[in-house]
């Protein structure tokens, strides 16, 4: 999966120092290009990579197959995230 998503990844190009969440980021965009059984899909996107950790912080991407559909998609990763679970009450 690693080996096709990056050769899936076209043009990368360094957008410039960014803050993405409240964190200072490296900002890059890229379009992507594959073919998945046969069908082509193209499209872009924008990553922001953490500067201090080196870590994705967030990526916002436009992917698509031409005359049947698009899709958008927005991620945000957080970390050190203090998550509690409480048991459901019976």
């Amino acid at each position: 999966m690693e080996k096709f998503l990056a050769s899936a990844t076209k043009d990368v190009k360094y957008v410039g120092a960014e803050t993405a969440n409240g964190v200072p980021c490296h900002a890059y965009t890229f379009n992507v290009e594959m073919n998945v059984s046969g069908q082509n899909f193209a499209g872009t996107g924008k990553a922001w990579v953490g500067a201090a950790d080196g870590l994705p912080h967030q990526i916002d991407s436009e992917l698509g197959m031409r005359g049947y559909f698009n899709q958008k998609s927005h991620i945000v990763y957080e970390y050190d995230v203090d998550v509690k679970v409480e048991k459901p009450l019976p």
